[in-house]
C-alpha cells in the first residue's frame, strides 16, 4: 500500500514538472531582463554624470573611464570589462568599433557625438527591457 502511494506521488510530481519548469524559466527570464535594465540604467546614469561631461582619450584614468567601459559592455561592443579605470589599447579598440558600427568618425576617443549616441542607445535599451507587465 505504501509503495503504491509513493508511486502515485511520484507520478503526480512528474505531471507537475513541466508547469514548474515553465514557471521557473519565466522567473529566470524576468530576473535577467531586470538585471539588464538595471545595468543599462546605471551605465546611462554614469554616462550622464561622467562621460558626457568631458572628452575621454587614450591614456586617461578614473571613474569616467570605468563608466565608459561599462557602457561598452552593456551595449555589447565588448564581451567583458576591460582593464578598469584605464583607457588603454583595448578600450580604444572597443571605442573605435563602437564608432565604426554607428557611422561616426573613428577617433578612438569619447567625444560629444559618441556620448550622445551611447546615451540614446542606453535609454532605448532600458525602455525595451522595462516594459509594463513584464
Amino acid at each position: 500500500m505504501r509503495r503504491r502511494h509513493r508511486a502515485d506521488e511520484l507520478a503526480e510530481l512528474e505531471r507537475a514538472r513541466p508547469v514548474v519548469e515553465l514557471e521557473l524559466e519565466q522567473r529566470t527570464e524576468g530576473a535577467r531582463r531586470h538585471r539588464a535594465a538595471r545595468a543599462a540604467a546605471i551605465a546611462g546614469a554614469r554616462l550622464e554624470r561622467g562621460v558626457a561631461v568631458r572628452r575621454l582619450e587614450p591614456g586617461m584614468v578614473g571613474p569616467e573611464v570605468d563608466a565608459w567601459q561599462r557602457v561598452l559592455c552593456v551595449l555589447r561592443v565588448t564581451p567583458t570589462l576591460l582593464r578598469p579605470d584605464k583607457f588603454g589599447p583595448d578600450t580604444t579598440a572597443a571605442t573605435k568599433a563602437f564608432q565604426k558600427s554607428r557611422g561616426i568618425v573613428e577617433s578612438g576617443a569619447v567625444d560629444a557625438a559618441t556620448s550622445r549616441i551611447a546615451a540614446v542607445e542606453l535609454a532605448e535599451l532600458a525602455a525595451l527591457l522595462v516594459t509594463p507587465g513584464s
